[in-house]
């Protein structure tokens, strides 16, 4: 069991709890983006409804090769069972599944990986969890040519020859792949969860399971409103004895108390450079030699959207090359010309400058409107609006390198700082589906005008 979690020691703990049968019905997996706190939350399900787990020697059972029908399910994710809330990003890693597939069409492991990474987005349009929200009819015609295609793409496998069916299979992957994109781009996947979709969880959970217990995962769970905070604590207060519920987060001290209060944590670490590129070697076929810069998955998989991460990163250089020169000059303006600036605030100019240069920017803009419209048409207008979150990471990166070589004390302050600003505009984008264009214009003035005030 979970032989397909690499390099993560709370798997150890996670498989001596179930063995010992001291697994809670409430979990927390709380860790870094990309530490595979969503992948092991979908095995413990699996692990959880597997037949074979009955049988007396548990550390023998539930093998991710096991035969019975119910892991055959879960590894398609489409057992009944099975109910996960919560947005996150689908394009990058559909997009990566599907070049795999296509080029070793003829292994079963890599037709299971394109419609396992489908049926993620899939599953936050199940009708359980839209049950009376008219707007569910909007996204159905797209839900069901998924789907359908997903059939017909198993049913090629049974009865045709591969060589006949390689274009008609490079089709399918991309009628699928569209309605996907354009599945993500639907506003149903709001940052904040709904309310009811707790409500019709709670609901669901109380029911019997089909098979041996139910699993609800609850993905980026610090994202909700009080009301279906309030929801999720009458849930996990009372938990049904034939359910588990999986919470993940990469921000654990952004939910409430009571509710960390009522889960037991399994603390998720950020894997090595070479342990991730060793995920992308067995899952992703990948043999990638370059360990230059971090996350080398979530750089992978950013390969496939509209947008870069070099391209991402490059504007991000650009912005702080932006916000150096415009903090500059208003601190001149209002202290006078022969006084200093921060050497901090020089360093990121200087060390952004070229990188912005080489990607096709100016050294800088010291008008905010100057500034945000070039970068947002060469980010795609953000879209899917999956790409501002990505920027936003760029943006912390890009900061913290010219900081290692400045004052701890001021380093900690200017990255505190912005994460502070850039947690509003990933809300107002996500939440109030503000436009990133006006979004990042506040952002940067927000930034100029403290960066002004809190360093000399």
């Amino acid at each position: 069991m979970f032989e397909n979690i690499i390099d993560q020691g709370v798997i150890e703990q996670l498989k001596h709890d179930f063995v010992n049968a001291a697994l809670p019905p409430s979990i927390l997996f709380c860790g870094p983006i990309a530490s595979a706190k969503g992948t092991t939350a979908l095995e413990l399900a699996r692990v959880l409804s597997c037949e074979a787990s009955a049988i007396p020697n548990l550390e023998l059972s539930a093998a991710w090769s096991c035969r019975c029908d119910s892991c055959a399910r879960h590894r398609t994710l489409s057992h009944p069972d099975l109910l996960v809330l919560g947005s996150r990003n689908f394009l990058g890693e559909i997009c990566a599944c599907r070049n795999v597939f296509l080029n070793d069409m003829q292994t079963a492991g890599t037709r299971t990986l394109f419609v396992r990474a489908v049926r993620k987005l899939l599953l936050r349009f199940s009708p359980i969890i839209w049950e009376g929200d008219p707007k569910i009819s909007k996204w159905n015609p797209l839900v069901e040519t998924i789907r359908d295609s997903l059939d017909e793409l198993e049913a090629f496998f049974k009865d045709a020859k591969a060589p006949e069916t390689t274009n008609k299979l490079e089709k399918l992957c991309d009628v699928i792949v569209n309605a996907c994109v354009a599945l993500e781009a639907a506003d149903g996947l709001t940052a904040n969860i709904p309310i009811a979709q707790i409500r019709h969880s709670s609901y669901w959970l109380r029911m019997s399971p089909n098979g041996r217990r139910k699993t609800l995962i609850i993905e980026n769970a610090e994202k909700m409103n009080d009301s279906a905070r309030n929801s999720l604590l009458k849930i996990l207060e009372e938990p049904p004895s034939t359910a588990t519920i999986v919470l993940t987060s990469a921000r654990p001290k952004a939910i409430l108390a009571t509710i960390t209060s009522r889960v037991r944590q399994y603390k998720f670490m950020r894997r090595s450079v070479e342990s991730e590129i060793e995920v992308l070697k067995r899952i992703f076929k990948q043999n990638i030699t370059d360990t230059c810069g971090e996350n080398p998955i979530l750089r992978f998989q950013s390969t496939f959207l509209p947008v870069s991460s070099e391209k991402l990163a490059q504007a991000a250089a650009f912005f702080w090359s932006s916000i150096a020169a415009r903090t500059i000059v208003q601190k001149r303006k209002k202290s006078g010309a022969s006084l200093p600036v921060n050497q901090m605030i020089v360093t990121l100019g200087s060390f952004c400058a070229p990188i912005a240069v080489e990607g096709g920017f100016p050294k800088h803009e010291s008008s905010v409107k100057a500034l945000v419209t070039p970068l947002c048409k060469n980010a795609a207008d953000f879209k899917p609006r999956s790409l501002f979150n990505l920027f936003m990471g760029s943006l912390y990166e890009m900061l913290s390198r010219p900081l290692r070589e400045a004052p701890v004390t001021d380093a900690i302050r200017l990255r505190s700082m912005f994460k502070r600003h850039a947690e509003t505009a990933s809300s107002s984008v996500e939440t109030y589906n503000q436009s990133p264009q006006l979004a990042l214009e506040r952002l940067a003035v927000c930034l100029c005008n403290d960066i002004c005030r809190e360093f000399d």
